[in-house]
């Protein structure tokens, strides 16, 4: 970990591939992971969906671990950090690694539902 002094342990969210049974797809679960991370506050952005706008916020993060986005040929989810009270799903992953301080470059934004906290409870605020 050559940059640990700015690191810190968060929870990562990470799926596994869904399995067919009797011919139905079925998600695949996950597995809740501490890896140690840089993560910097970035921009918001706004969306818009069925039920208005929405601004969600964006993170930049950096991790000496491989971080995973959204794998459509495995119907696999992206990864998701845990980061002050919500979840951020990654949107994209860059492998820097031509200096022997390589490292993974990543963009999480705000997940617009969020699912169960890494200690199982159901978040207050939906959203």
């Amino acid at each position: 970990m050559p940059f640990g002094l700015w690191r810190k342990e968060y929870t990562i969210r990470r799926y596994g591939p869904p399995a067919v049974v009797n011919g139905h797809l079925i998600p695949g679960g996950y597995e809740d992971i501490m890896l140690g991370l840089d993560v910097q506050i970035s921009k918001s952005e706004t969306i818009t969906d069925a039920d208005g706008e929405h601004k969600l916020q964006k993170l930049e993060v950096f991790a000496d671990d491989e971080i995973y986005m959204v794998d459509e040929a495995e119907q696999r989810p992206a990864d998701l950090l845990w980061f002050q009270g919500k979840w951020y799903e990654c949107r994209s992953v860059i492998l820097l690694d031509n200096t022997i301080l390589s490292h993974y470059e990543c963009e999480f934004i705000q997940c617009l539902h969020q699912e169960k906290t890494p200690h199982g409870e159901v978040p207050h605020d939906n959203k």
